[in-house]
């Protein structure tokens, strides 16, 4: 299973298995990034190819 969610959160969701997790916590992050957080820093799976790898510095673009 995958989870997110952390101690502190008011909520924390469960996923049938770890890549709907990671799709749901990209979405979180983009929205975070484009609202001007930089509290998350998403990086893709091993397994996956297609994704960009980021550096741990956030880009300039949303």
């Amino acid at each position: 299973m995958g989870w997110i969610g952390t101690k502190g959160q008011e909520l924390v969701q469960i996923f049938a298995d770890e890549l709907v997790a990671g799709q749901a916590l990209k979405g979180v992050a983009l929205t975070k990034r484009r609202s001007g957080s930089r509290t998350y820093d998403v990086r893709p799976c091993p397994g996956k190819k297609k994704a960009p790898v980021t550096t741990g510095a956030w880009r300039s673009d949303p």
